[in-house]
């Protein structure tokens, strides 16, 4: 319902109150609070008035700006847009003083989920070299056409009780869910293979590990592992170059025992060993089981380890190319797997 008029003293009081109400204002104290400036009238009667218009009337309330709405134009919209890109870690608080606005920080956080900007955890990524970046690229080249499916990816995970997942599904008014954690909690490390033919048997434990321990479990857990998975066909080892993994007495296992290396595998590049995508998904499973002792964690993490579908472990391997055309058209850097 809309009202001409040429000044609002010249309204009636019924005007006067369907004028706030279409303004946006339906709070019948607020309309009384106008209202009553001009005349005399009792709350109960602007509260009985509202009530009624609400019921005869088809009044939807119009949607009055914000403060945020009302700062938010296309310049200010480049100029935060900018800053940003300058200053990717500011908060609302640097933008509102390094920018000179004189709005609060609350209205800019405002403007800025308007613009479709919100504020998340940053994600933590290994520091790549110029050097690195060029051997990422150099191996990418080199490998892209290459078959996977004579390779065993192996690597070291950890894992500890009182894990949970990140995520979980609250209900509105209860109460928000936590996880007790101790200071310390008990640890398990593990080591482990995937190939196009399945995995390796998972080696548990607690010792800390060097190069003698690792010639240990290639011996005792990987080679009989892979005359399982590949008979006597040729197959390929894959690790990254940890300083126990390239120690002198770990090559010269290698030499003795005639293991084939993929070779020239490069630094940082924990993005390109599709292990990193299993260990991810054991992590998850092991945190929905909630272990508190370190049995009930060593029984979790086995359980993660067998349940590990084959077609998933070939999907990550078969992702390679993937992964190897990604970090040359990114020239070296992190890419997202």
């Amino acid at each position: 319902m809309e009202i001409e008029y040429t000044s609002y003293s010249s309204l009636t009081l019924d005007q006067r109150v369907i004028a706030l109400y279409e303004s946006g204002i339906t709070c019948a104290a607020r309309i009384h609070d106008k209202v009553s400036r001009t005349e005399e009238v009792s709350l109960r009667t602007i509260e009985r008035k509202v009530s009624l218009l609400k019921q005869s009337l088809p009044l939807t309330p119009c949607t009055r700006k914000t403060r945020s709405d009302k700062f938010l134009t296309p310049t200010t919209q480049m100029e935060i847009e900018e800053f940003l890109e300058e200053r990717p870690f500011a908060t609302a608080s640097d933008i509102v003083v390094e920018l000179n606005y004189n709005i609060t920080t609350r209205t800019m956080q405002k403007a800025l989920k308007e613009m479709k900007y919100n504020y998340l955890a940053v994600q933590k990524s290994p520091f790549i070299t110029e050097n690195q970046k060029e051997n990422r690229i150099i191996f990418a080249e080199e490998n892209i056409e290459r078959s996977w499916d004579d390779v065993i990816f192996v690597d070291e995970c950890s894992f500890q009780t009182h894990s949970s997942p990140q995520m979980a599904y609250h209900k509105e008014g209860s109460e928000r869910l936590s996880n007790m954690i101790p200071k310390h909690p008990a640890k398990l490390h593990v080591f482990g293979g995937i190939s196009e033919r399945g995995q390796t048997d998972l080696f548990i434990f607690e010792e800390n590990l060097d190069g003698a321990f690792y010639v240990e479990i290639l011996q005792d857990t990987l080679l009989p592992s892979t005359r399982r998975l590949f008979g006597r066909d040729t197959w390929y080892l894959c690790q990254d170059d940890d300083p126990k993994h390239v120690s002198k007495l770990v090559k010269d296992c290698y030499c003795r025992r005639k293991i084939n290396l993929v070779g020239n595998w490069p630094s940082a590049s924990p993005d390109l060993n599709p292990i990193e995508n299993i260990w991810s998904l054991m992590k998850a499973y092991v945190g929905r089981r909630l272990p508190v002792t370190i049995n009930e964690l060593r029984l979790s993490i086995q359980d993660a380890w067998d349940d590990i579908p084959l077609e998933t472990i070939q999907k990550t391997i078969r992702s390679l190319p993937t992964r190897l055309r990604s970090v040359i058209e990114k020239n070296g850097e992190k890419i997202d797997y």
